[in-house]
């Protein structure tokens, strides 16, 4: 009994299972999209091995940040393919 009291006050000494809670705070959102937009994005999960469509998003949303700062900045967001060709990334605001 007293082990369940302390874990309700927060004051239990275990050590917690699983990734750490987030400080900021997270808003629920839900989202439509074409079911050929669906699929590409779970193509995309399964090619870089993200275990959530979630995860995968607030990635893709680090990179388009980053990409879009750039853009601001006067920078090109450009990649090189296995060949050295350069192909430049079309950044639109």
């Amino acid at each position: 009994m007293e082990q369940r009291e302390a874990v309700a006050r927060g004051l239990d000494d275990r050590k917690s299972v699983g990734r750490p809670k987030s400080i900021e705070k997270s808003v629920k959102m839900q989202i439509t999209m074409p079911s050929t937009l669906a699929a590409k994005l779970d193509d995309i999960r399964l090619l870089t091995h993200h275990t959530s469509t979630p995860d995968l998003i607030r990635r893709a949303i680090v990179f388009y940040s980053a990409a879009i700062r750039q853009h601001q900045k006067g920078g090109r967001v450009i990649f090189q393919d296995p060949d050295g060709r350069e192909v430049e990334m079309s950044v639109t605001i």
